[in-house]
């Protein structure tokens, strides 16, 4: 239960969230129609949008669903594919650790230098700390569904069989 739990952690946060978001936001609508205004559930409905793009990322990284280019893996031989793919998520996974590394220093200096968000009156480190959570679990991610299957198939590629042909 755990295990399930934590394997789609990213979709039913993004889910919980997207719901909140709509209920908000259809109460603003509705109170504006009766004369009434809440700027509040906006700017909350603004930064729950940020928490959502974000882990939303890790969890299309998940589920393999971010745009990439296939046909620039397709150029290469179909032996050079796998070490291609696995340079690639390589890649990835350096760019969100740059990523996330920055988004460190926002959270920080946001903290530290107490930036407050108009409405709520929140410090904005609540906000941007999404984007930690985002890339942090992305980077987690990306090892885990694709750089550790990527490298599976280098290996199983390359372990010869007893009777001298390759293991599919």
């Amino acid at each position: 239960m755990v295990k399930k739990f934590l394997n789609n952690f990213e979709g039913w946060f993004c889910g919980l969230i997207l719901a909140i978001m709509l209920v908000l936001l259809v109460m603003q609508v509705a109170l504006r129609w009766v004369g009434q205004t809440n700027t509040w559930s906006e700017e909350l409905a603004r930064y729950m949008f940020v928490w959502v793009v974000y882990v939303g990322g890790s969890f299309a990284a998940q589920k393999d669903s971010h745009i990439r280019i296939d046909l620039a893996l397709r150029v290469w031989p179909k032996k050079v594919r796998p070490f291609a793919k696995t340079l690639g998520n390589l890649l990835w996974i350096a760019f969100g650790i740059f990523l996330l590394m920055q988004s460190l220093i926002l959270v920080r200096n946001s903290w530290v230098g107490g930036t407050y968000s108009i409405c709520l009156g929140i410090n904005m480190a609540y906000a941007y700390v999404g984007i930690t959570i985002g890339y942090g679990l992305m980077v987690i991610r990306v090892i885990q569904c694709q750089l550790i299957p990527s490298i599976k198939e280098i290996i199983h590629k390359n372990v010869p069989s007893e009777g001298g042909k390759e293991v599919l």
